[in-house]
């Protein structure tokens, strides 16, 4: 979710990718208003990365949360 610029239309995008394969589930577009996603990709027994951008602005996690192998519960 942006910080500044909320209800304004925006680059807004998420990632979330697993090790291994690179597979990945992301969702972008260019007139978002408050936030993309979500976003879903079985990654049992692997690590993730996630990544988002706003704008001209973005970060990456890094690799982590490691080894799950069962899903968590769903809503």
């Amino acid at each position: 979710m942006p910080k500044s610029g909320i209800g304004t239309p925006q680059l807004i995008a998420v990632g979330l990718f697993r090790a291994g394969d690179n597979k990945g589930a992301w969702d972008s577009k260019p007139d978002y208003k408050y936030y993309a996603g979500p976003v879903r990709l079985d990654a049992r027994g692997t690590c993730v990365l996630f990544n988002g951008q706003v704008a001209f602005t973005s970060a990456t996690s890094g690799w982590g949360h490691c080894g799950m192998l069962t899903a968590p519960p769903g809503p």
